[in-house]
């Protein structure tokens, strides 16, 4: 499992998402974690760490470096960059070709057929009620 958050989505680092790799956690690179990851967008991520006591976030430079772990977790900070880009799946999926939506003709209005008189309107509850 990945563990992340999104700091521009108000995500709560302390109840992080997550997702399966379906690796050992020292086989996980950060090309898997780019090409596996579920949100559609282009993101840049960081790594939590410890360093001599201090936690910290690191970077890596290189998609086939190996993902950094902490506490025995791949736990990451997604920065959005962009909402453009792919939506990865885990499972195959067909996409089938979808018809393009029909738009609707524009209602014509003609000045010469308008009648100004609303037309009468009956009401159910005036019938039970002759006048």
């Amino acid at each position: 499992m990945v563990y992340y958050h999104i700091p521009e989505d108000f995500d709560d680092p302390e109840q992080p998402n997550a997702f399966g790799i379906g690796k050992a956690i020292d086989d996980i690179k950060l090309s898997d974690i780019k090409r596996l990851f579920p949100i559609i967008g282009q993101y840049h991520f960081r790594f939590k760490h410890v360093s001599q006591k201090s936690t910290l976030w690191m970077d890596l430079n290189d998609d086939e470096a190996k993902a950094i772990s902490y506490q025995g977790k791949v736990v990451v900070k997604a920065t959005r960059i962009s909402w453009d880009g792919p939506v990865h799946v885990s499972a195959p999926v067909t996409h089938k070709q979808q018809p393009a939506p029909v738009q609707p003709k524009p209602a014509s209005f003609n000045l010469f057929e308008f009648d100004p008189a609303p037309a009468k309107k009956t009401e159910h509850f005036d019938l039970l009620f002759p006048s």
